[in-house]
């Protein structure tokens, strides 16, 4: 009987302390469980606008990166990028995914609440109004596993700890294996990939510098001069400053 009391107040002790670990990590987070879609013009697959307690917020989520959907000169070095990491031969095809990926994103979150996790950290950007990191569920399932799952994002990107307690590593690993299971299945822009150039170009990358003009003629080249919306904004407004 001692013995089992010795035991008891261990298994106690221990319980004990895995709850004020989860605590710890659970104080660090707040939790939105009806947090709904905004729509805006700036929405895509990783960054877009939520309504968090009747407020407009702009996020992005922890742990992912989805292909650029705007063809943004002050983004042109991060699409380049993006291309040779999924091994695709044309930047323009970067932004078809990254807007597959848009479309992906509003269609899982705009129908119904979902519930999304915050600690307010600021997630920098472009945007006026400031973005936060988040981590989303939709009935359960982690918005960033859905899209690396379907070939519609990386395992890249900030992250930490979940609010349950999961590691970060434990969650870039879970992520690692979705995206491996995506290439394999070809799914998304793996679909597109070129296999037998992927690691040349992921070679390139790493050794490329970040000539931005030469970057800028491929892909009018590639879209017989006729660029996206959001890189033509980017230049009107360049001139006007002028």
């Amino acid at each position: 009987m001692k013995l089992w009391g010795n035991n008891a107040r261990w298994v106690i002790l221990l319980a004990c302390l895995a709850c004020s670990v989860l605590s710890a990590y659970a104080a660090n987070w707040k939790t939105f469980d009806a947090a709904t879609w905004s729509e805006d013009a700036s929405n895509d697959g990783d960054s877009f606008t939520v309504v968090l307690d009747g407020a407009e917020q702009r996020i992005r989520l922890y742990f992912v990166d989805c292909p650029e959907s705007v063809a943004d000169t002050m983004l042109l070095i991060r699409i380049r990028e993006q291309m040779r990491y999924f091994g695709l031969s044309e930047l323009k095809k970067v932004i078809h995914w990254g807007k597959t990926a848009a479309n992906f994103t509003r269609e899982q979150l705009c129908s119904s609440p979902f519930t999304l996790h915050t600690s307010f950290a600021n997630a920098l950007g472009r945007s006026k109004d400031g973005r936060i990191y988040s981590w989303i569920e939709v009935k359960g399932v982690p918005l960033a596993e859905m899209l690396v799952r379907n070939g519609l994002a990386r395992n890249r990107g900030v992250g930490k700890a979940l609010p349950n307690g999961t590691s970060r590593a434990e969650v870039q690993a879970r992520l690692s294996d979705c995206e491996a299971a995506a290439m394999l299945e070809r799914k998304g822009i793996w679909e597109a990939s070129d296999g037998s150039s992927l690691i040349k170009e992921r070679e390139m990358e790493r050794k490329d510098g970040s000539d931005i003009s030469k970057l800028q003629e491929q892909l009018e080249a590639e879209t017989s001069g006729s660029l996206d919306v959001g890189m033509k904004s980017n230049n009107e407004m360049k001139k006007r400053k002028k």
